[in-house]
């Protein structure tokens, strides 16, 4: 009688049992019991090892056999659906993922996780809790509140890794998801009507605000900033705009002189969910309220060669370069840098020229410096303050 060792990968797991006498070329079967695991595994038995039994051969005592025939379980999600295909903001999703064992085993109880991989938030779980047979599928479903913008959603079959599986890295897919009927707003326009008015006449100011998104938009404001010398703000509100519609709201401004920036931003509030957040601003610049603009074009001597004592006609010729009607300003005559006279022009219409008439008493000779500077006590509001002086030199 002797026995027989059984060993599992060399180490851990062995059994031994009992062979009764056996006669010459006689056989006996030992076996023993071993639950079944992932993996390759080696099998090896060992006869008379402690050599109680004399032989005239020990070297043959031993075999050993590699094993890696356990079946088991592969978990996959192969594809996703939802319902409705193009909800609207706040619409309850059905999502149903088909999950399937292409494995040799049948799958026991798991569980399936929802997850959204774009806000990192693990939306739902669902749970087969009979399992998937080998070869079968069967589809995973969760329920989602649409919201705006697109997400990653990401699918992950056994997600508290109850199953032993073949491989391990096949449970997860992840989903693109941009279906959501969402709106967005944006200013398609800043206009003002009339479009070169006066100082202190009224403005009207229209903003344009269109929807290029491809979900309805509901009733929102639009926020008016006017920034130059004068600040303002205007709220507006404005009516629920269809995708691919737009809508128009003015409101009143009293026109000011000098440079404006006109702010709109559609859903000032951000009532409304769009797609994109980021394109509800519009910028123009304003600076077309009516202004004029006086230059001096030339400056002449009446006189062709004045004498010592006499009095002598000096002319600037003004021009009204800009836009808006001029009143009430003066022209100031230097000589030599020394002022001589100044002219009052009571009127000078946008477009039109008028002479500035100085009187001097003629003393001097050589080389002359004149100069003229147009409005030259700040009297009129121009859109450049800083063309208003002419200068010549003429010989006598």
């Amino acid at each position: 009688a002797s026995s027989v060792q059984f060993f599992v990968n060399d180490a851990g797991d062995w059994d031994e049992f009992a062979i009764s006498e056996l006669d010459a070329g006689e056989s006996a079967e030992a076996s023993f019991a071993w639950t079944a695991r992932k993996g390759g595994h080696n099998f090896s038995a060992f006869v008379n090892r402690d050599e109680s039994v004399v032989e005239y051969e020990h070297g043959n005592n031993n075999a050993i056999v590699s094993y890696h025939h356990t079946r088991l379980s592969n978990l996959t999600v192969d594809s996703a659906t939802w319902s409705p295909k193009n909800p609207a903001v706040g619409d309850t999703v059905t999502f149903s993922a088909a999950v399937r064992n292409d494995g040799e085993a049948d799958a026991p109880a798991f569980k399936v996780e929802f997850r959204d991989e774009s806000g990192g938030w693990r939306l739902n779980d669902f749970e087969f809790p009979n399992g998937i047979a080998a070869g079968a599928s069967a589809d995973a479903t969760f329920t989602w509140r649409a919201t705006a913008g697109a997400r990653q959603f990401v699918v992950r079959a056994d997600s508290l890794n109850a199953v032993v599986e073949s491989d391990e890295s096949d449970n997860s897919r992840r989903f693109a998801y941009d279906h959501t009927r969402t709106a967005d707003l944006f200013i398609r326009d800043i206009e003002w009507n009339p479009q070169t008015p006066t100082l202190d006449e009224d403005v009207t100011v229209t903003a344009i605000v269109a929807n290029r998104g491809t979900g309805d938009a509901d009733a929102s404001v639009v926020r008016f900033v006017i920034d130059g010398p004068h600040r303002s703000t205007e709220i507006i509100e404005m009516p629920a705009i269809a995708a691919g519609d737009s809508a128009r709201r003015s409101f009143k401004w009293t026109a000011r002189l000098g440079r404006f920036t006109f702010t709109a931003t559609a859903d000032a509030n951000d009532q409304i969910p769009e797609t994109d957040e980021n394109n509800n601003t519009l910028v123009n610049h304003y600076y077309d309220t009516a202004q004029a603009d006086l230059v001096v074009k030339r400056i002449e001597v009446i006189q062709d060669n004045p004498t010592a004592g006499s009095e002598v006609e000096i002319r600037a010729l003004i021009r009204n370069a800009g836009d808006g009607d001029a009143e009430h300003f003066r022209a100031a005559l230097y000589v030599n840098g020394s002022l001589i006279d100044s002219a009052r022009i009571s009127w000078l219409p946008a477009g039109d020229d008028e002479w500035a008439r100085f009187s001097i008493v003629w003393a001097y000779s050589g080389r002359v410096a004149f100069a003229v500077t147009v409005d030259s006590e700040g009297d009129v509001s121009e859109k450049s303050e800083s063309n208003n002086r002419y200068e010549t030199r003429i010989d006598f």
